[in-house]
C-alpha cells in the first residue's frame, strides 16, 4: 500500500506541474491556443496528453487500492478506509501511512 501511495505522490506532483503549465499557454494565448496555426499548439496538445496519461494513471492507482478491498480516502494524506462488518455493524478501519511524501503539499 505504501509504495502504491508513494508512486501517486510522483505522478499528483507532475500532474500538477502540467496542469500549471497548461493554464500558462492557455492564459497567454486565450481561445487561439486550440487553433493548429497557433505556435504554440503542439505543445500545449502534447502537454495536455501528457495530463491525459497521468491522470489516468493515478485513476489506475485507485483501483489497485480498490483491488485490494481498499477505499482511497486521501491519497495525499495517505488514508485507506477498509469495508468490515462488527458487531453487525458496517465500519471503516482506515489505513495511515507513517510517513508522507514531502513533496506533496496542501
Amino acid at each position: 500500500m505504501e509504495s502504491m501511495l508513494r508512486e501517486m505522490d510522483g505522478l499528483e506532483v507532475r500532474r500538477r506541474e502540467i496542469s500549471v503549465l497548461i493554464e500558462d499557454v492557455a492564459v497567454y494565448w486565450g481561445e487561439s491556443v486550440g487553433d493548429f496555426t497557433n505556435p504554440e499548439f503542439e505543445e500545449f496538445k502534447g502537454l495536455r496528453s501528457e495530463l491525459e496519461e497521468f491522470s489516468s494513471s493515478l485513476y489506475h492507482g485507485v483501483v489497485q487500492i480498490h483491488n485490494l478491498g481498499g477505499y482511497l480516502k486521501s491519497h495525499r494524506r495517505g488514508l485507506v478506509d477498509f469495508y468490515s462488518v462488527r458487531d453487525g455493524r458496517t465500519v471503516f478501519p482506515c489505513w495511515r501511512r507513517r510517513t508522507r511524501c514531502s513533496a506533496i503539499t496542501s
